[in-house]
């Protein structure tokens, strides 16, 4: 791969600020979630471990899915669309 194939700096580095945010807002939101039902014996239901597991499956989405956009992202020339979808 050439230089002349990777994104400028200008469109690169607002993308991987946005990845980024969007990565660590959803980690926070879902170790808070996991930790609260985790520790607080009262939220121990049916209904609570439902939302659990739903936030360790948005956790594994998040790491998989950023992890390749990032890298997509780096990789993608300038003609090409930036949205990057999981094949």
């Amino acid at each position: 791969m050439c230089s002349s194939d990777l994104l400028p700096y200008e469109t690169l580095i607002p993308i991987t600020v946005i990845y980024v945010a969007i990565f660590l807002s959803g980690v926070f939101g879902n170790v808070t979630t996991m930790l609260v039902i985790l520790t607080n014996q009262y939220m121990h239901s049916a209904t609570n471990y439902y939302l659990f597991n739903l936030a360790v499956a948005d956790m594994t989405t998040l790491i998989m899915g950023e992890c390749h956009s990032l890298t997509a992202a780096t990789r993608t020339t300038n003609r090409e669309p930036l949205i990057v979808t999981l094949s």
